[in-house]
């Protein structure tokens, strides 16, 4: 029988904003790998209903990864460059 793997591991330095759909497993899954901060849209003082220009202004002054199941993050010019990255989960996230 072979024992459990660990979980996956993340440098403790990266600091996500989780879009709208991505779910709190997500959230859960990422603390559990050891990263110092996962946050989702209220936790930065945003609703449901923000826009993704938003979205991206507040992970930019927050230095904050986005994930998103949205792919305008991906092709919109305007998200190309200034940010400290930009996930894009297809599925299962």
């Amino acid at each position: 029988m072979t024992p459990p793997s660990a979980p996956p591991t993340v440098p403790a330095n990266w600091k996500f904003l989780l879009d709208r759909g991505v779910n709190y497993r997500t959230k859960r899954r990422l603390l559990d790998a050891g990263c110092s901060a996962v946050l989702q849209l209220a936790d930065v003082g945003l609703t449901g209903l923000a826009t993704d220009p938003e979205i991206f202004a507040e992970a930019q002054q927050r230095r904050l990864i986005i994930i998103t199941k949205d792919t305008d993050f991906l092709r919109e010019l305007r998200y190309a460059l200034g940010h400290d990255g930009i996930l894009y989960a297809r599925n299962h996230v």
